[in-house]
């Protein structure tokens, strides 16, 4: 008798201590697991957070609806599948004070998406506002993501997710890496950001100047006169695939007449969607062109990392890089300051001096 009431007594415990595990985090909560993790398919394409249109099956065919669960955490689901956008939003808050569900929460965390290409990822805790994260995703813009600041939010902007992760890799991995994760357990984003940086530095060694000059020479022909000759420079840039398009992203549009213009938003949109759910190689062409990311890789601590991207960085600027990868730390890190400024000259853009030297690229 003693022990069947020893084993009922471990295995109430066990209930118990599960239950508050579930009651910490909104990850963990079953609301979460159910409706985000196990109904909601997510996928990582060209570097953005997508949808999958097979949600649309339950999650948009029904009338808006509200699911909700009461207490010192609260949750809820809001399905709106009428009107223009057809979205689910979930919402978790945890409140200081169980008697009085009217304070303020004091954790609060959102997660926004659309079959329309909006996604937002929101995390808060006035407890530990370290933790604090603000991902933002809007079609047609870039990715937008705010960080804890000595003073105030840093907010960081980039073309992808993958930009994200290698250009601000400190600030990414400690908090909004972990959640972005979570809605996916799959998706190891932080294996593949790495082994990005792996490929990237392989893809270095291959000099590709024949590539651009090929490449300018049929942006150029866009323009032509002949129809023909357009037509053909713009089938010979969608050849080329998934490596031409961080080429693309990065070139100066305003320099263009307006039928270059049509013809390259149409080769990237085709191109980017052809290239389905984002593969290693695929993730490292996109980042292979950006002197930002470039410039990231010149702190990793592999002086073989470091070596590649002065190398790469000199191809991509046409210009001396004065950051020797065997000097002293703070050495390095001085000459690193400068070529961002020489950077963004270069670019067109730069940074204000409370953010982070992420540069987003101008719109048309």
């Amino acid at each position: 008798m003693r022990w069947k009431q020893f084993v009922l007594w471990i295995l109430a415990t066990t209930f118990a201590t599960c239950e508050i595990v579930v009651a910490e985090g909104p990850t963990s909560s079953p609301m979460f697991q159910q409706w985000i993790v196990g109904r909601t398919k997510f996928s990582l394409v060209a570097g953005r957070i997508v949808s999958n249109g097979n949600n649309g099956v339950w999650m948009f065919g029904i009338p808006r609806q509200q699911v909700a669960s009461d207490g010192p955490v609260r949750e809820q689901i809001n399905f709106n599948g009428n009107g223009v956008t057809r979205s689910l939003t979930y919402t978790y808050q945890r409140s200081g004070v169980k008697t009085d569900p009217r304070n303020e929460p004091r954790v609060e965390f959102v997660v926004e998406v659309s079959l329309e290409g909006r996604f937002v990822l929101r995390y808060s805790d006035k407890d530990q506002p370290e933790k604090y994260f603000d991902l933002t995703q809007v079609p047609g813009q870039p990715i937008s993501l705010s960080l804890p600041g000595a003073n105030k939010p840093r907010v960081l902007r980039a073309s992808s997710i993958w930009h994200l992760l290698v250009i601000n890799e400190e600030g990414c991995r400690k908090n909004f890496l972990p959640m972005l994760e979570s809605i996916r357990p799959d998706w190891q984003v932080a294996r593949t950001a790495r082994a990005a940086e792996d490929e990237l530095v392989k893809m270095a060694a291959v000099s590709r100047n024949s590539d651009r000059k090929q490449w300018d020479a049929w942006i150029h022909q866009l323009g032509d006169p002949l129809w023909t000759r357009r037509d053909r420079a713009e089938r010979s840039l969608r050849d080329v695939g998934p490596a031409v398009l961080g080429y693309l992203s990065r070139l100066n549009m305003s320099t263009l007449d307006a039928e270059q213009k049509l013809r390259l938003h149409r080769i990237i949109r085709g191109l980017s969607s052809q290239t389905g759910e984002d593969t290693l190689e695929h993730v490292a062409w996109m980042l292979i062109e950006d002197p930002l990311v470039w410039l990231a890789l010149l702190s990793r601590p592999e002086e073989s990392t470091r070596q590649a991207a002065v190398q790469q960085l000199a191809l991509l600027l046409n210009v001396p890089i004065a950051v020797d990868p065997k000097a002293e730390p703070a050495s390095q890190a001085k000459a690193r300051e400068e070529l961002r400024r020489q950077i963004e000259k270069i670019i067109g853009e730069g940074t204000k001096p409370d953010e982070d030297p992420l540069i987003s690229r101008k719109k048309d």
